[in-house]
């Protein structure tokens, strides 16, 4: 990530390396924004719910404030109870090549899971993934249902 200046961009088109499209950056308003799926018009993207250096899904929802919740909602199927499940379809929708969604979204944690908090020394890093906390194998299966049902 980071500055895609048009070096960049002329880099990766060059190279045919995929580019990075973060759902959680999608969502401002703007109808030209980048990140929203209706703009990745072709496949040579990887899709993300967010990344380690994002709140988790849930943590995006819970601290956006209420105008842009409503503005959001009009893409979920369920407009009244958010989990990251509403983003991971979205993004397996997309034409993108490839679609990944953190192990805390498949598990709608909140962001006492977050992995990192970008400028900040303490606490990054050290979540982990406990086999007897959560329920890993029900969760993959859904994934693993949807991609299959968008064809990934």
């Amino acid at each position: 990530m980071g500055l895609i200046t048009s070096k960049v961009e002329k880099l990766r088109d060059d190279f045919e390396l995929a580019g990075m499209k973060i759902l959680q950056f999608a969502f401002d308003g703007d109808l030209s924004n980048p990140y929203l799926p209706e703009n990745i018009k072709d496949e040579n993207w990887i899709v993300y719910t967010g990344t380690h250096d994002n709140s988790t899904s849930q943590g995006w929802w819970k601290d956006m404030d209420k105008e842009r919740q409503e503005q959001v909602k009009e893409r979920f199927h369920d407009c009244d109870n958010f989990t990251p499940w509403e983003l991971i379809r979205i993004g397996m929708e997309t034409k993108a090549k490839l679609f990944v969604a953190p192990m805390q979204d498949l598990l709608n944690l909140g962001n006492n899971s977050r992995l990192n908090k970008p400028g900040t020394i303490d606490n990054n890093w050290s979540w982990r993934l406990s086999k007897n906390d959560l329920n890993i194998k029900e969760v993959l299966n859904r994934y693993g249902h949807l991609a299959k049902r968008h064809n990934r």
